[in-house]
């Protein structure tokens, strides 16, 4: 290993040890009026900002708690920004920020914990299980802008086609009868069907056409978001892996929010 290269590793193990600090420093704790405590990190913006980024995480690994995404990715954009924790469901791995057992508290938590920072312009991030939070919430809430990779489409049937996915969606619906496995599926079409924020939302979209959920989860949510006429722009990818959107998306995500911000900026 040559010097340069060993010195540029222990400056990223630095800066990721200050990172780690600074989210323990900062954690917070947010009791909805239901209840649900909900975990968060927050920076707020560097100088005057009207731009709040919200950020949810992916699935964490089996055996390891939840954590915030995409922290150190966005660590140098300028607007507030909020990184909420889905340490909810089975083992603590995540629940979609919905709820457990077939509620929907923690959403409605995680609504009022968004709008409690009453900022005017919001934007959604997140990847895989983020990617499809990013979206649902982001139209909940009317959201400028959504950029999700590799979003599920059909949150039961993706669950429960893989064994060790069983138990998360158990913890979530209460069980995975068909009638809940529709019951999750539907979320998203309906809520993308209800065109809440159609005239207002755009969405950016980055996943890979060669990973196997491209087919039964991206490309039909793809149709039905144009088909009830909301803007979409598309980031595509050649990667053979779902998990590998980790490594992709990342990037991307920093260059569309900073995008926006310069654009806003601009106007």
């Amino acid at each position: 290993m040559g010097i340069k290269t060993f010195i540029k590793k222990v400056l990223r193990r630095l800066a990721m040890i200050r990172l780690k600090r600074d989210i323990k420093r900062r954690e917070k704790v947010f009791t909805a009026s239901n209840g649900v405590a909900v975990h968060y990190y927050f920076k707020p913006a560097k100088g005057k900002g009207d731009t709040l980024i919200t950020v949810f995480s992916g699935f964490s690994a089996i055996g390891k708690p939840a954590v915030y995404n995409l922290v150190a990715t966005l660590k140098g954009v300028r607007a507030a920004r909020l990184y909420i924790l889905d340490d909810f469901g089975h083992e603590k791995r995540g629940a979609y920020y919905l709820g457990e057992n077939g509620s929907f508290a923690v959403r409605d938590a995680v609504l009022e914990l968004i709008e409690s920072f009453k900022m005017s312009k919001n934007v959604f991030c997140g990847s895989s299980k983020g990617g499809t939070a990013a979206i649902y919430f982001g139209l909940l809430c009317g959201a400028d802008l959504i950029v999700s990779g590799a979003p599920q489409c059909f949150i039961g049937t993706y669950l429960t086609a893989q064994e060790d996915h069983v138990p998360l969606f158990d913890a979530i619906a209460g069980d995975h009868s068909p009638e809940n496995i529709e019951k999750y599926d539907r979320l998203l079409p309906d809520l993308i069907a209800a065109k809440r924020s159609v005239d207002k939302t755009v969405l950016l979209m980055h996943y890979s056409k060669a990973e196997h959920t491209y087919h039964d989860h991206i490309e039909r949510m793809l149709v039905c978001l144009e088909e009830n006429g909301y803007r979409v722009q598309h980031d595509v990818a050649t990667y053979l892996h779902h998990s590998d959107v980790s490594k992709f998306f990342p990037q991307f995500c920093l260059a569309a929010v900073r995008q926006y911000l310069k654009n806003q900026s601009n106007v």
